[in-house]
């Protein structure tokens, strides 16, 4: 939708509260969105525009309402507490030591969200319209900051995430231990990727699985009710937001 300059500015308007700024490139995603070479269907298209037309409108109220819980430290974090679970899955482990890099900015809302992450686990099925909670009992211990320099554990971590890092575009230059190492990590551990691509084959991937589902006409009727269901009611949520910032 946005231009490269207006990637690399959504963030910058975003975090510093630029309102104008703010506003500029959500027009401009409007008209991404209008052109007919964008290529949406009408419903897609349509949300799209709903909550564009909402922000154009209320960019202020927007902005005042983000928080640290919205910044991709946060949702990096959320990750590795899923990402041990899945590591172990079907095993009896239990975390009894937790420690992150310090992170000044950001550690009352890790310290938060780690609180609530280690009581349950969120499950996400193809077709579930919302994820199931299921309470844990895994992790046995606070969050502890520690400076990088003073924890050989981080250190090592660290490290073990630049050659990731840098395997994306130096893998040739790898000596033949690094590379051993790299495989080793790659076989043996979970490493998430936040790309558009990925995010365009998860939704191929469910896009597959729901075609091999063999639908009849009850669960196609059922489909288009919870359809027009969750359509009602993000347009009620919209005109209530509303009334609720102009009152």
């Amino acid at each position: 939708m946005l231009t490269p300059h207006g990637k690399r500015r959504f963030w910058e308007v975003f975090t510093q509260h630029d309102v104008p700024g703010f506003k500029d490139l959500l027009i401009e995603m409007q008209a991404a969105i209008l052109d007919p070479e964008f290529g949406l269907q009408e419903r897609t298209r349509r949300i799209f525009l709903d909550a564009l037309e909402f922000g154009v409108d209320h960019p202020d109220a927007i902005l005042d309402g983000h928080s640290l819980f919205d910044t991709p430290n946060i949702v990096a974090f959320s990750e590795v507490a899923d990402g041990i679970r899945r590591l172990f899955e079907g095993q009896e482990i239990r975390v009894v030591s937790f420690i992150h890099d310090e992170q000044t900015q950001f550690i009352s809302a890790l310290s938060e969200i780690y609180e609530l992450k280690k009581k349950f686990r969120i499950e996400q099925h193809t077709l579930d319209l919302l994820p199931a909670l299921q309470a844990t009992d895994d992790f046995h211990c606070p969050l502890v900051e520690k400076k990088s320099h003073k924890s050989v554990g981080i250190q090592l971590i660290d490290v073990l995430l630049y050659i990731v890092r840098q395997s994306e575009s130096k893998l040739d230059s790898f000596g033949r231990n690094t590379t051993s190492l790299l495989f080793w990590m790659k076989d043996h551990g979970i490493i998430t990727e936040f790309s558009k691509q990925n995010m365009m084959e998860a939704i191929r991937t469910d896009y597959e699985t729901i075609s091999k589902i063999e639908m009849t006409k009850e669960m196609e009727e059922s489909g288009r009710k919870i359809r027009d269901e969750l359509d009602a009611e993000r347009v009620r949520r919209i005109a209530q937001s509303k009334r609720i910032i102009e009152e």
